[in-house]
């Protein structure tokens, strides 16, 4: 199970994130030398007040699923997307 593996003892990783653009600030902070997947995420939207309890969290990785599918990292259309294969091409979609 996966929760088995996150490490509790420490703070988790805070995340401030806008809104209109999730993904430029998940690639930062999961870029972050300290970074590790096995720390608990808590969510802040920028402009925003609320404490992550998981919901915030839920709605960022939607934001984000969202945003990676409709970025050129796939190709296809919305019923049916593929991974976009570019050798030249940077994820960032520039």
């Amino acid at each position: 199970m996966l929760q088995a593996n996150l490490d509790l003892s420490k703070a988790g990783t805070l995340m401030l994130v806008t809104r209109t653009n999730v993904l430029l600030g998940a690639s930062r902070v999961f870029a972050r030398a300290n970074f590790t997947s096995q720390r608990k995420l808590f969510v802040k939207f920028a402009g925003e007040n609320g404490i992550d309890d998981g919901g915030l969290t839920k709605e960022f990785l939607r934001l984000l699923v969202k945003e990676i599918s409709q970025s050129c990292l796939f190709e296809g259309s919305d019923e049916y997307k593929m991974l976009a294969l570019d050798s030249e091409s940077e994820w960032t979609c520039n």
